[in-house]
C-alpha cells in the first residue's frame, strides 16, 4: 500500500517554466468586450436591453476607454483582461486602441488578454492560423506597452476556451506562439465546456502541468459556486502551489438582458462569491464581465450599480490582500432593490450595505416604503448598526402586504 500511495501523492510534474508569480497576487481584474464599447448609442438599440450609462462618456475611440479605465482604477482595479476572438480578427485593431488609452493614463492600469480561441473545422492547425493573423495585427504594441501586465516580464493570456482542445494541441499552438511572440503567462478558464463540478478535479490535473494557472468565466449559482471552490481550492494550493490560483466572483445581476438564467436575489449572488474567494484564498481576483450588455442589460456604470459592485469589491480586496481602503467620512449607505417584480411571484426584499467607518461611529438604519403618490405603504423599524465593518440588512416586506399590486 505504501510502495503504490507514494508516486500516487507525488507533486505532478510541472512543464511550464518556474516563475515568480508573487506580482500576480492581489491583483483585481475584469473582462471587457471590445463589441461593447462604453458610450454605446442612445437610441432603440436590439441588442442589450434598454440601460444606459448615467455618465456620458467622450465620443472619441481612445477616450472613452480611457474615461472607463478611470472608472475602474479609482476603485482599486489592476485592469482588464481584454477580450480577444481569433476568429474575428479585426478586434485586435480595438486592442491597439485600449492599449493607447491605458498609455494615456498611467503605467499602474495594466492589460492583459482574455482569448477567445474557438475550436473551428480545421482543429488545431486553423486555430494557429487565426491566432497568427490576429496577434500580428498589435504584436508590435503588447510587446513594447508598459500597461502590459507581466509576470518575469512574460505577458498574460487567460484561455476563455480552453478545454476546445488536447493538451497535445496547446502545445503545438504554444509552442508556436511564443517561437513568435516571446513567452507568454497562460491561464486556463477552468470553467468551460463541463459544468460538473465532480469532473473539475481530473480536468485540472490533466491540464495544468502545462499550463501556469487558472482563471474562470464565472456563471453559476451561489451554491455551485462554493461546492466548485471547494472542490477545486485544495488541489491548487497543495498539488499546484507555483500556479496562478485567479478566483472569480459573479457579479452580473441578469443573464443576456432578459433574467432567463440567473436567480435575481438582489445582491446576494455577489456577496456569496465574494464570502468563496475568502474560503479558498486564491492569488487575485476576477469579476465577471463588467461591460457585457447582453448579460448585463447595460454598460458601466448604470445609475449606481457599478459604483456600488467597485466599492464592494474594494472593500473585500483590502480583507482578503490587506489592499488600502478609503473610508468615507460620513456613513456610506446603499440601498439595493428590484427593477421589476411580478406581484406574489417571490418575495418583496430590500437591502441597505452599510461601509465601514474610521472608529465606533453608531447608527439606527430604517426603510420606509411609498407608492406612487409619496405617501408611506410600508415602514421598518430603525435597528441599530456598528459601522466598524461591513453590513447587510434585509427588510422583507410582509407576505400578505396589500398593495404589491400597485406600484410602490
Amino acid at each position: 500500500v505504501w510502495i503504490l500511495a507514494a508516486p500516487l501523492m507525488a507533486t505532478p510534474i510541472d512543464h511550464r517554466p518556474a516563475f515568480d508569480k508573487s506580482v500576480y497576487q492581489g491583483t483585481l481584474w475584469t473582462q471587457v468586450n471590445p463589441w461593447w464599447v462604453p458610450n454605446k448609442p442612445r437610441q432603440d438599440y436590439t441588442f442589450g436591453g434598454p440601460n444606459y450609462a448615467r455618465k456620458v462618456y467622450p465620443d472619441a475611440p481612445v477616450e472613452y476607454w480611457r474615461e472607463a479605465m478611470r472608472e475602474t482604477q479609482r476603485y482599486g482595479m489592476t485592469g482588464w483582461q481584454f477580450e480577444l476572438v481569433a476568429s474575428t480578427p479585426g478586434y485586435g485593431y480595438t486592442f491597439l486602441e485600449v492599449i493607447k488609452a491605458a498609455e494615456g493614463l498611467n503605467e499602474e492600469f495594466k492589460l492583459a488578454i482574455f482569448l477567445g480561441l474557438y475550436r473551428p473545422e480545421g482543429g488545431a492547425e486553423e486555430a494557429w492560423q487565426q491566432l497568427q493573423t490576429q496577434f500580428d495585427i498589435f504584436a508590435d504594441a503588447w510587446r513594447k506597452s508598459p500597461n502590459v501586465f507581466r509576470v518575469d516580464g512574460a505577458p498574460v493570456i487567460a484561455i476563455y476556451s480552453s478545454f476546445d482542445y488536447t493538451v497535445e494541441e496547446w502545445r503545438m499552438i504554444m509552442e508556436r506562439f511564443e517561437a513568435r511572440y516571446g513567452k507568454a503567462i497562460w491561464l486556463i478558464n477552468f470553467w468551460w465546456k463541463t459544468y460538473d463540478v465532480s469532473s473539475k478535479p481530473t480536468q485540472l490535473r490533466e491540464y495544468l502541468p502545462w499550463f501556469d494557472g487558472v482563471t474562470a468565466y464565472a456563471n453559476w449559482s451561489s451554491q455551485h459556486q462554493q461546492e466548485l471552490y471547494e472542490t477545486i481550492g485544495p488541489i491548487m494550493h497543495e498539488e499546484f502551489p507555483q500556479k496562478i490560483f485567479e478566483g472569480t466572483v459573479h457579479n452580473t445581476y441578469a443573464v443576456h438582458y432578459h433574467h432567463g438564467g440567473i436567480a435575481i436575489r438582489l445582491s446576494e449572488k455577489y456577496r456569496e462569491s465574494w464570502k468563496s474567494m475568502h474560503d479558498c484564498r486564491p492569488d487575485s481576483i476576477m469579476m465577471t464581465n463588467l461591460f457585457d450588455h447582453w448579460e448585463n442589460s447595460l454598460v458601466l456604470p448604470c445609475y449606481e450599480r457599478e459604483d456600488f459592485i467597485l466599492r464592494y469589491a474594494e472593500y473585500q480586496m483590502s480583507r482578503l490582500f490587506g489592499k488600502k481602503f478609503h473610508t468615507a467620512t460620513e456613513p456610506e449607505l446603499v440601498l439595493t432593490n428590484y427593477i421589476d417584480l411580478i406581484p406574489f411571484t417571490r418575495p418583496v426584499c430590500f437591502e441597505v450595505v452599510a461601509f465601514p467607518l474610521e472608529g465606533d461611529s453608531e447608527i439606527a438604519i430604517g426603510l420606509e416604503i411609498a407608492n406612487a403618490d409619496g405617501t408611506i405603504v410600508h415602514s421598518f423599524p430603525p435597528l441599530p448598526m456598528k459601522l466598524n465593518q461591513l453590513h447587510t440588512l434585509v427588510f422583507r416586506m410582509p407576505d400578505n402586504f396589500p398593495s404589491m399590486s400597485e406600484r410602490a
